[in-house]
């Protein structure tokens, strides 16, 4: 999605033939388009997931036709673990070459939605959900739709399914979805990017030259990375798939302000918390394993990120505070505290280093320089790395508290003003994406930064 031949080759011919289509072969045009999108990133893609989904498909329509529950939920458990091992078989590939900053990945582009994907139908065919009328066709578009095919969201077949009968493909939706396209390939470009290589230049740095204060940057970069990333690709897909008249639901929000743990696991990525919730907690168990199965997903969840001890470690860590928070009633905070929501977004972001693609002994290190232990408070180095970067920091955190926004919706009462100031952010925001494709031409053509998710 971050690259020219998708900007100005892809996107464009795909939308000239949807336009050009009757209703019916618009949907046909989606399901070529989206396996092209696939092909494209590599040859043997389009096969693999064909195949998965071909087998998700009959493993859906054998759990409809269960009627014992225990059975059902045995069959889907037994399902669900071969779809999970063939996602791990990937990862845990010697042959994988975990440098996000390479463009030659050969871990397989979309694969954990993929598979989140498939449990997600699993689940619904075993209770019984799948109430639509649909085709093998409609599925394969609902598994390879390539607006959220790369980070989501994951939204269940059914309402999937609903949102392309309610198409409303008018040019007033292909301008709003164009404005919000632009913002999240802004977002990607000039914000996510730049602040991995941030972070990647410290990755770079001998441990004797790090400080105190760069690891504390670090960190909070590295965070807000993570978070620009997701809301970027959100941003695109939502824009991209209201581009063809499919409104699907916002699927990122500013997790930074959060008074619970609790809050964070349902605002880090919407759809994903959705099949947790739906899936794994909703048992009729006790408290005590309830607190188990919490603190077991999540540490699927930590693995769902890279298969190694620090990632299991960040999903056990979450696993235990959420389960915590559960049992004292904690969860169910509902006043805004910012105190509090300084104290988790702190926690926060020193647990993200854990999810850093750096050896052990590197994340030792870091753990330690962010006490001052072993390292200086502040050196040279550490000036002039965060000097450079210090305009993106404050961009970063003007634009994760979504102030623009806020300020507009404050001002809704005096209707002019609200749209001068839209019609200003519209014109900044086509300034800005004009400059994130100018860096794209620059770059060779595509991202520096990639994220094999």
């Amino acid at each position: 999605m971050t690259n020219l031949i998708f900007l100005f080759f892809f996107l464009p011919v795909v939308f000239l033939f949807y336009y050009i289509s009757n209703a019916k072969m618009r949907k046909v045009c989606l399901i070529i388009a989206s396996v092209i999108f696939v092909f494209i990133q590599d040859l043997w893609l389009p096969v693999l997931y064909f195949i998965l989904s071909l087998l998700v498909f009959i493993s859906g329509n054998i759990l409809i036709k269960i009627k014992n529950k225990a059975l059902g939920n045995t069959v889907f458990a037994l399902f669900s673990f071969i779809y999970i091992l063939v996602f791990g078989f990937f990862h845990l590939n010697d042959k994988i070459n975990f440098d996000i900053l390479q463009n030659n990945i050969i871990f397989p582009i979309g694969i954990s939605f993929f598979i989140l994907k498939c449990i997600m139908y699993l689940n619904d065919c075993k209770n019984k959900e799948i109430v639509l009328k649909s085709n093998f066709f409609d599925f394969l578009l609902y598994m390879f739709y390539f607006p959220t095919f790369i980070l989501g969201p994951v939204l269940s077949f059914d309402y999937f399914v609903a949102l392309l009968k309610k198409t409303d493909f008018r040019f007033c939706n292909v301008g709003k979805g164009f404005s919000l396209f632009m913002a999240g390939f802004s977002l990607k470009i000039i914000i996510a990017d730049n602040l991995y290589k941030f972070v990647d230049s410290v990755f770079s740095l001998n441990t004797s030259s790090i400080s105190c204060i760069m690891i504390w940057y670090t960190a909070i970069a590295f965070f807000f990375y993570i978070y620009f990333l997701f809301s970027s690709y959100s941003k695109m897909a939502e824009g991209m798939s209201l581009i063809f008249g499919i409104k699907i639901p916002k699927n990122n929000y500013p997790y930074f302000m959060c008074d619970t743990f609790n809050d964070f696991s349902k605002k880090w990525n919407v759809s994903v918390s959705r099949i947790i919730d739906k899936s794994f907690l909703k048992f009729n168990v006790s408290e005590t394993s309830n607190m188990f199965i919490t603190i077991l997903v999540w540490s699927v969840i930590g693995i769902w990120f890279g298969f190694n001890v620090r990632t299991l470690c960040f999903g056990l860590i979450m696993g235990i505070i959420l389960a915590f928070e559960n049992i004292f009633g904690l969860n169910k905070v509902k006043s805004k505290n910012y105190l509090r929501r300084i104290v988790v977004f702190t926690f926060l972001f020193i647990i993200f280093i854990l999810l850093m693609p750096i050896d052990f002994d590197l994340f030792t290190k870091y753990m330690e320089a962010l006490i001052c232990r072993g390292v200086p408070l502040w050196n040279g180095i550490s000036s002039h790395i965060i000097q450079e970067y210090f305009i993106l920091f404050i961009v970063s955190i003007i634009l994760a508290l979504n102030i623009s926004k806020n300020y507009a919706y404050s001002r809704k009462k005096a209707n002019a003003a609200v749209s001068i100031i839209e019609g200003g952010f519209l014109i900044a925001r086509t300034a800005v994406f004009i400059l994130s494709v100018c860096i794209l031409i620059f770059n060779g053509g595509s991202s520096t930064v990639q994220m094999p998710l």
